[in-house]
């Protein structure tokens, strides 16, 4: 209140967005939310703790469009190094929000057919199948040649 200027970092800040979000699911109308936004002035540990708190209450609130993706300094300053840094978290929080499928190629009952007391997966085919996609992993640390 004494400065006028949004606070970005603050978790009123996304509850107010949550809250709006769902007025607009009720009424049956699409809402814009933000995420990867930060009140810091550089790229910093504020700066990433900050955009991964928004990005999550978007995604968890179901915002129909995410705005403000790499803006620092409370909205004054957009930044590419932030920019890269958010498409990260993003593909961090969807892997969250889309949650563990639970299907016949994920229960594995064949695979757990197979192993016996002294063996184990990871010689196992399925194992060999499913490990790429088993478990999230950044995309700027992949080797190409697992991308």
């Amino acid at each position: 209140m004494k400065t006028a200027i949004v606070s970005y970092g603050s978790p009123e800040w996304s509850m107010g967005m949550a809250a709006c979000t769902d007025l607009a699911r009720y009424y049956n109308l699409p809402a814009w939310g933000y995420g990867g936004s930060s009140d810091s002035k550089i790229v910093d540990a504020q700066a990433g703790i900050e955009a991964r708190f928004r990005f999550t209450t978007a995604f968890l609130s179901r915002c129909t469009l995410v705005h403000d993706v790499a803006y620092i300094e409370y909205g004054m300053t957009s930044s590419m190094e932030q920019f890269v840094i958010a498409d990260e978290i993003i593909a961090m929080v969807h892997r969250l929000v889309d949650g563990i499928p639970v299907d016949r190629n994920t229960l594995a009952l064949d695979a757990i057919g197979r192993v016996h007391p002294g063996s184990g997966f990871l010689a196992d085919e399925h194992t060999l199948a499913n490990f790429r996609n088993a478990q999230w992993s950044p995309r700027l640390d992949r080797p190409q040649a697992l991308r």
